[in-house]
């Protein structure tokens, strides 16, 4: 997992392999992300503003859904 400076986020990770991103929140949820290209992955990690790449790149275009504990 790959700590994310964000108010919103806490951590990314990324399986290359089946080109899935996973993204915990601060409140603790996880989300995967199907058939997200890997250069989505590292943009996010070395976004500025890592929130605000998100809502612009990965919410609009990718439907996550919610990893059971």
């Amino acid at each position: 997992m790959t700590p994310l400076q964000s108010s919103v986020m806490q951590s990314a990770d990324y399986d290359a392999a089946t080109q899935t991103l996973f993204i915990t929140f601060q409140s603790g949820v996880s989300y995967r992300y199907a058939n997200v290209p890997p250069e989505v992955f590292t943009s996010l990690t070395r976004a500025e503003s890592a929130g605000q790449y998100f809502t612009a790149h990965v919410r609009p275009q990718y439907s996550g859904e919610k990893v059971q504990e």
